[in-house]
């Protein structure tokens, strides 16, 4: 790596990298909740991803970031570039899965250790246990699953809606599991549909963060939004 690369990636904090994802004002009202979902799963956030943190993937893929899971805010940071951050600046290629089995023991790990409930809102929760429902072994999309179910009493009020919509797709995809991987049946590779932060997925693959909120699959396809939250 560039000389220039590898400072890039010493210099950026996990704090810069949460900062980043979870901007302040996120959960002021529903509206700009749901927007938020978009720019994760939509394909908006994949420019900012490519530009700024590329160097940031490298190193944690040569696992000189092990230091950030240490603590729970770290570690989750850690986790976001792993398992999103992959899959935005890889897209299209067999390496934006590369890195789930080192983002998936992070999480089951941090589980384990108590991190996740250490959190302090849900939708770092969400994005701790997001590489569960990556993984291709049952129980541990059972286990997703009965994360997400908790999240819906802890979301604020206003957002409760959204949060039982996710768990209502994480209970869709673990019934409807088809993993793509350069070794998968045709079958699993269907048209490309958009998944976390742009990477180009399996419509039959979708994984229950490229459809987490009403209005977002109209998103990734390129089309306007219809929130199935609005009445009427």
């Amino acid at each position: 790596m560039p000389s220039g690369a590898s400072s890039s990636a010493a210099m950026t904090a996990p704090e810069d990298i949460l900062a980043f994802w979870f901007p302040a004002g996120l959960d002021a009202d529903e509206d700009a909740h749901r927007r938020q979902f978009d720019w994760w799963f939509g394909g908006g956030a994949g420019p900012a991803i490519m530009e700024r943190f590329t160097p940031v993937l490298a190193a944690a893929a040569r696992g000189e970031l092990e230091p950030w899971a240490a603590a729970p805010r770290s570690r989750l940071a850690l986790i976001i570039v792993l398992d999103q951050f992959s899959r935005t600046i890889h897209h299209d290629t067999a390496e934006a899965f590369a890195q789930d089995v080192k983002a998936l023991g992070l999480a089951t790990e941090g589980l384990h250790r108590g991190f996740y409930d250490q959190l302090a809102t849900v939708w770092e929760k969400n994005f701790f246990s997001l590489p569960l429902s990556h993984s291709e072994r049952l129980i541990l999309h059972e286990r997703n699953l009965a994360l997400c179910k908790a999240l819906v009493e802890r979301a604020p009020k206003h957002l409760r809606r959204i949060y039982r919509f996710s768990a209502e797709q994480a209970r869709g995809h673990r019934d409807g599991r088809c993993p793509l991987r350069a070794a998968s049946p045709p079958q699993c590779r269907a048209r490309p549909d958009v998944d976390g932060g742009g990477a180009r997925l399996s419509r039959r693959r979708r994984s229950r963060s490229s459809a987490l909120v009403p209005g977002l699959t109209a998103a990734a396809a390129g089309a306007t939004p219809i929130s199935l939250l609005e009445d009427g």
